[in-house]
């Protein structure tokens, strides 16, 4: 866990039993061994920057099932206003109800907001990849509605190269599935540098290997 408590990668996913819409219960283990889940926190239904999200993975969740990724939206709302905003914009993927916070609370979201000068609690928009491992490999904090999906097909693309470029190494699995970071950040960060006790130039290590080892959250 970082400070604020949110899950670093390279950790095991917080586990956590919620009502889902429409399966009625949901269990993140029942993906473990099976997919890579994307688990977006939002503050709340039906508002124009949460429905654009949404409604983003809505329109990408074909490109979701291609990198045998499933998608979860996770907000504190109620199962009545959950499937309310899944029926109005046909959301093909499952939403789930933490009206009590747990979930937010387990993944460090549950946070202290201000707006026009009152404070309040609430959810901080952010996303969770996890892997089949049950392993969190990318987390995207703070950020845009808009192009926001794009942004983990994206990351879910570079884990599919690592994956692969592995494979070919002949890597073994447990090490495949260790840290992974996703993507880089628009600016540079230390998976872009050269890992402690390597030269500038010349450097062995592929370039997964040291996402895996040098993972900051963005």
């Amino acid at each position: 866990m970082t400070e604020s408590g949110i899950p670093e990668v390279g950790t095991k996913a917080p586990a956590f039993d919620l009502p889902a819409y429409p399966e009625g219960k949901f269990k993140l283990s029942q993906f473990k061994g099976k997919q890579n889940v994307v688990l977006y926190f939002y503050p709340k239904d039906a508002t124009p920057g949460c429905t654009t999200e949404s409604c983003e993975f809505r329109d990408h969740s074909a490109a979701f099932a291609a990198k045998d990724a499933v998608i979860i939206g996770i907000s504190p709302d109620t199962e009545k206003a959950q499937t309310k905003f899944k029926n109005k914009f046909t959301l093909p993927f499952t939403l789930l109800a933490d009206a009590e916070n747990k979930g937010a609370e387990a993944y460090g979201v549950w946070v202290e907001k201000s707006m026009y000068g009152t404070t309040y609690m609430g959810v901080a928009r952010t996303t969770f990849v996890i892997g089949p491992d049950g392993t969190v490999v990318r987390v995207l904090r703070r950020v845009k509605p808009e192009e926001h999906a794009a942004q983990v097909l994206e990351a879910l693309a570079e884990l599919e190269a690592c994956t692969e470029a592995d494979v070919e190494a002949g890597v073994e699995d447990d090490e495949s599935q260790a840290i992974y970071a996703g993507p880089a950040a628009a600016t540079p960060t230390a998976d872009s540098r050269p890992l402690p006790g390597q030269a500038e130039e010349g450097a062995s290590v592929r370039p997964c290997n040291a996402i895996r080892k040098r993972s900051p959250t963005t």
